[in-house]
């Protein structure tokens, strides 16, 4: 049709290449004859993999903290990387508690919540992609130094509410495995 064609032996090389090689399409690569998953975006920069699912519908793929050390009425900048793992059908909201280290089933000291993560309500996520959520954390400053954790996770706002389990566990939520010192 096109008056060109690759010599059968070139075709068959780039089709192995190609297959053996890998090709990177979206956070996918195709490697071998399986489609395998990588995280790209826990290679660096700070970013921590959590790969934590909340009811089977959304999982926590990953989080970075500006800085692990904040003073009083000064920000705790947090970014929270989120993949629906099927369409998700009901509005779910994300909170972010601040909770003191050595009791962590305390109640938050501060918090801040998005009722639509990364600004785009959750039934309308594709399943597989990234988003990323950004919160700015204002430590109030009333609150004691010392050192404190973050507690993520995701609860329904319409009734009949209620937080959404951690997949495999008793817990509503995620401590994140890296502490905040808050200094005067």
């Amino acid at each position: 049709m096109f008056g060109f064609r690759l010599p059968a032996r070139w075709a068959s090389a780039i089709l192995i290449l190609l297959l053996f090689a890998g090709i990177a399409l979206n956070g996918v690569a195709l490697a071998g004859w399986a489609w395998i998953r990588h995280q790209p975006f826990c290679e660096g920069a700070g970013r921590l993999c959590l790969n934590q699912r909340f009811g089977g519908q959304v999982e926590l793929a990953a989080f970075s903290i500006e800085s692990p050390q904040v003073r009083r009425d000064e920000d705790i900048g947090l970014t929270l990387w989120f993949r629906a793992l099927r369409p998700v059908t009901e509005p779910l909201s994300v909170y972010a508690h601040v909770l003191p280290a050595d009791h962590p089933e305390a109640h938050q000291v501060f918090q801040e919540d998005h009722e639509h993560p990364a600004s785009l309500p959750l039934p309308r996520w594709r399943p597989g992609q990234l988003y990323s959520d950004f919160y700015r954390l204002r430590v109030p400053n009333t609150v004691s130094p010392g050192r404190y954790v973050l507690k993520v996770g995701l609860y329904r706002r319409a009734p009949p509410g209620g937080r959404i389990p951690v997949d495999g566990s008793r817990t509503d939520g995620v401590i994140l495995p890296l502490p905040i010192e808050i200094r005067p």
